[in-house]
């Protein structure tokens, strides 16, 4: 039986897997107790969809082109593969955990894509190997603010999650050590994305965002979360109609750097 567990780099997925166990153990300290327990309830409630079993899409129903669908199997098999068909004994746990990295970019960052969207529908994917799960989030397209490389941006951009919960014959299968995070998207929300694009495969992984929300900003990333908690945030709470405005420049001033 083989035990796989690996550590994801989220911010760069392309980084090595590393063991977990291989990380150096850390006491949490006291005055650090009461921010780790309201992160982990917020990442439970924000990160509930996730844990939603899904069927799968019936064969012969699947609108990605079969050759972008193996490179996406293929993708996440070599990232987060099990290296043993999920559900059965030869992959009792095995697992990853998200390891976004640290959050030191900018409030507004670089990216491929900078996008007003609106989180419309998910669908976890169980490999053809059955070696690992992903979930796509369709993202509905209200604004681009840019796209990278220049063409006409489609109408839904497809990011995608590693790991998921999906129904299958012999059961529900659930993979992914670390599923909740308290910075993911939530389903009908809208926001403002920053994306890089995944050349294998053709879909986006999540940088940063911003939640539009009654219409006002609200930071959904590490870093900008902590920048509104210090008073430090030039961005936090404001309206959003004026934040959109100043979003083109604010790109561009990124992208000049």
């Amino acid at each position: 039986m083989r035990n796989v567990r690996r550590v994801l780099g989220v911010a760069w997925f392309l980084a090595a897997a590393v063991p977990l166990a291989s990380q150096p153990f850390q006491a949490v300290r006291p005055e650090d107790a009461g921010r780790i327990a309201e992160a982990n309830r917020r990442a439970t409630e924000v990160s509930k969809w996730r844990h939603i079993a899904k069927p799968p899409i019936p064969a012969g129903k699947d609108a990605v082109d079969p050759r972008i669908r193996s490179a996406r199997d293929q993708f996440y098999d070599r990232l987060i593969g099990a290296h043993a068909p999920l559900g059965t004994p030869e992959a009792l746990g095995a697992g990853f955990a998200n390891d976004r990295g640290p959050d030191r970019g900018p409030e507004i960052g670089q990216s491929d894509v900078v996008a007003v969207v609106t989180f419309d529908d998910y669908q976890p994917y169980l490999s053809s190997s059955r070696w690992s799960i992903y979930t796509e989030v369709r993202l509905t397209v209200e604004h681009i603010v840019k796209f990278d490389p220049s063409g006409s941006p489609p109408p839904t951009l497809t990011l995608i999650y590693p790991g998921g919960t999906i129904t299958t014959p012999s059961g529900i299968i659930s993979y992914g050590n670390s599923l909740d995070t308290p910075f993911d998207l939530q389903p009908h929300h809208r926001y403002v994305v920053f994306l890089r694009h995944a050349p294998s495969g053709d879909f986006y992984w999540l940088d940063k965002s911003w939640e539009l929300r009654d219409g006002v900003v609200y930071p959904n990333s590490p870093g900008n979360v902590e920048r509104a908690k210090a008073g430090t945030s030039l961005y936090s709470g404001m309206r959003e109609g004026e934040f959109l405005a100043l979003l083109p420049s604010l790109v561009n001033r990124q992208e000049a750097r």
